[in-house]
């Protein structure tokens, strides 16, 4: 059992797996973002760990728990991040940019693990597009551009 201070009994909530079927579509990428890069350098989006975690907050109810929130959890899913991002890497995603959304936790823990595994060449980090979309919604549009050009430089 993994305890934090804030929460009582964080649990996986669901398992996120890939499966890629044939090709992706423009169509399929909002706002302008497939335009910005060539067909077979479409963004494959997965996150660092795959899992979803909940705990039950002061107030008794659900809250998103995520795999940085405490050294146990971290320490816990470790090997566990690092073959799922082998398997990713071994059906061919490309390694020469990595993007990553969010800035804060999530690109701490990304750096310092390429930093020991070496997986990527180059980390791009970017807004989270949730973090966008619940405080700067006024400014999503610059964000939107932000993404677009750092999506144009890294082709």
């Amino acid at each position: 059992m993994i305890r934090s201070s804030r929460f009582h009994q964080p649990f996986i909530r669901s398992i996120t797996t890939i499966t890629i079927q044939g090709t992706l579509s423009s169509e399929s990428i909002p706002g302008g973002l497939a335009q910005a890069l060539p067909a077979s350098r479409l963004p494959i989006r997965n996150s660092v760990c795959p899992l979803g975690f909940t705990a039950i907050g002061p107030k008794g109810r659900e809250v998103n728990y995520n795999y940085y929130d405490s050294a146990e959890l971290t320490r816990a899913v470790y090997d566990f991040i690092v073959d799922s991002i082998n398997k990713q890497i071994a059906i061919g995603v490309e390694t020469d940019v990595c993007f990553c959304f969010g800035t804060g936790k999530n690109e701490a823990f990304l750096r310092k693990l390429n930093d020991e595994k070496k997986f990527f060449s180059k980390i791009v980090a970017l807004e989270h597009t949730r973090f966008v979309m619940q405080y700067k919604t006024r400014s999503k549009k610059d964000y939107i551009d932000k993404y677009i050009s750092a999506f144009k430089q890294n082709q």
